[in-house]
């Protein structure tokens, strides 16, 4: 465990960040789509707090991406994909606008009740990823940039 400690990367602090214990990181420079399999099984053993369901959500988006492409992805490619994120806030089932890489809230918007057929607080939606507008208030992320595969 001392080595993967040792050898900690962002993608690696996100599945702390995530709730994933020390002892399910993934050794190695490359992420498989069976590892990546093995990672989101591995998310239904731990329960999910509000501080860990941003970094999960973000976590079980790139491992997706890493299913989705049948082929291993080396870790410092998902570091760079992690970049998508860093302005983000999610909307966790607590209410909260939470820091989507470190799940550290940031703003309550409200009680959470089904609206429309989906959780919402006010005009949120829980799981929705949002960003700040420059002027005290949000948008709403409906659609981030593709990664781009390394040549």
């Amino acid at each position: 465990m001392r080595d993967v400690l040792a050898e900690l990367d962002d993608f690696g602090a996100l599945l702390l960040l995530a709730g994933l214990p020390a002892d399910t990181l993934l050794p190695g420079r490359e992420v498989t789509p069976e590892e990546a399999t093995r990672l989101r099984v591995a998310f239904g053993l731990y329960p999910s707090t509000p501080r860990t369901y941003g970094p999960r959500l973000v976590a079980d988006m790139l491992l997706r991406e890493v299913i989705d492409g049948a082929a291993p992805v080396k870790r410092s490619e998902l570091d760079s994909r992690l970049l998508r994120y860093r302005e983000l806030s999610v909307m966790g089932s607590d209410g909260f606008l939470s820091s989507a890489l470190t799940g550290t809230p940031a703003q309550c918007i409200g009680p959470v009740e089904v609206k429309g057929g989906a959780l919402r607080a006010g005009e949120f939606e829980v799981g929705g990823f949002y960003a700040p507008d420059g002027h005290g208030g949000w948008l709403r992320v409906i659609f981030l940039p593709p990664f781009k595969p390394a040549q």
